[in-house]
């Protein structure tokens, strides 16, 4: 089972929360004619992002545990990452800015209506923890777009941090073995060797990774 299972409710709510709200830091201030930017290998258009993680909370926690029926017409084959090749992204008659940011806006507010108030098992914990952990990556997602494509950094709410006078500076190791590799279409297992990484975050020109 994944961690999410033992998380209480609140938590999970809270982690949707947070996911949007460092989403939207990275969305609202780019300009118009940045919804799509320029075409280039892997990289997903920003409408496309934003209107993908909201369709995906709505795939999962409203329409896979609520039995709700699509918010959007033909959503699916615009926002499916399982069957809508990366190639195809770019070419869709999208909702407007606008209309992208209300549908994801009404897909958190149901999704948390539909926790708030239950006891929700196991498999409605994960799933809820699955959808707060995918926006967190799609975070990470459009910020190496806005990187990649030269937009200004975000303005995140800076934050006063101590630091930690216990911690030394060392490599994480990663023991290998057998492991699962996802992507939005299929899961690959791998044998990985051991390995190590700096336990540091990196830095790219101005930008903390």
């Amino acid at each position: 089972m994944t961690r999410g299972t033992s998380t209480p409710a609140h938590d999970l709510l809270e982690d949707l929360r947070e996911a949007r709200v460092r989403e939207l830091t990275l969305f609202n201030d780019l300009a118009d004619d940045q919804m799509l930017g320029p075409e280039q290998h892997f990289l997903e258009p920003p409408i496309w992002e934003l209107g993908h993680v909201g369709w995906f909370q709505e795939y999962f926690l409203l329409r896979g545990l609520g039995g709700a029926k699509p918010l959007i017409e033909g959503a699916d084959g615009i926002y499916d990452a399982f069957h809508v090749s990366y190639k195809l992204r770019r070419t869709h008659d999208f909702p407007t800015r606008k209309e992208t940011l209300e549908y994801i806006e009404t897909v958190l507010d149901r999704s948390i209506g539909w926790l708030e108030g239950r006891k929700p098992n196991d498999m409605e914990k994960g799933v809820y923890w699955l959808a707060a952990q995918h926006e967190h990556m799609h975070t990470e997602t459009l910020t190496m777009v806005r990187q990649t494509l030269g937009y200004a950094r975000p303005k995140f709410e800076e934050r006063a941090v101590s630091p930690d006078p216990t911690f030394v500076r060392r490599d994480v190791e990663i023991p290998g073995g057998r492991c699962a590799s996802v992507n939005a279409k299929r899961v690959r297992w791998l044998n990985a060797n051991r390995s190590h990484v700096l336990a540091l975050p990196t830095k790219s020109g101005p930008w903390i990774l």
